[in-house]
């Protein structure tokens, strides 16, 4: 059942451990595939290395201070990287989530033109949810036998 948007969102920063050891201990499991599908082996170091990265951070978390998400944005040609990160609660609120991410993908689509990024084509959930936003999809590039699709928000081909 959806929750009436009974989450807070704050900006993360490299030092905020916890809410990166929540996620990592609670990740959805698409997110945990596409990782080992990636040859990802230490989660924690991945989403603290992208919240390093990122100029844009953020945590969703709920009311009992499980988190729910962790979403950023990396400044990097052609435009800004996106990623986003669930847990296994995620589902409990993704249509609100959906509406509040309009909001902050609008703001940085003016700043970076384009957001893009790589999914795996067998990330349903994730295609589903970028393609709510407007998302086209491309051929991407092949890890072993798994292959990711490059997607983009805005720009010409898409605006």
């Amino acid at each position: 059942m959806e929750q009436a948007c009974k989450y807070s969102i704050i900006p993360i920063w490299a030092n905020s451990d916890w809410f990166i050891e929540n996620l990592v201990e609670n990740m959805r499991q698409q997110d945990i595939d596409e990782m080992d599908k990636l040859g990802i082996k230490d989660r924690y170091k991945e989403v603290k290395e992208s919240v390093m990265a990122s100029d844009e951070a953020f945590a969703a978390y709920d009311s009992t201070g499980k988190v729910i998400v962790i979403y950023g944005v990396i400044d990097k040609e052609p435009g800004g990287q996106i990623w986003c990160l669930g847990s296994n609660i995620f589902n409990d609120y993704k249509k609100s989530f959906v509406c509040c991410c309009m909001e902050i993908l609008k703001r940085w689509r003016r700043r970076y033109k384009v957001l893009w990024n790589f999914v795996s084509k067998e990330n349903t959930l994730s295609i589903r949810w970028l393609r709510t936003y407007g998302a086209k999809f491309d051929k991407g590039y092949m890890v072993g036998s798994n292959e990711f699709w490059k997607f983009t928000i805005g720009g010409e081909n898409n605006v």
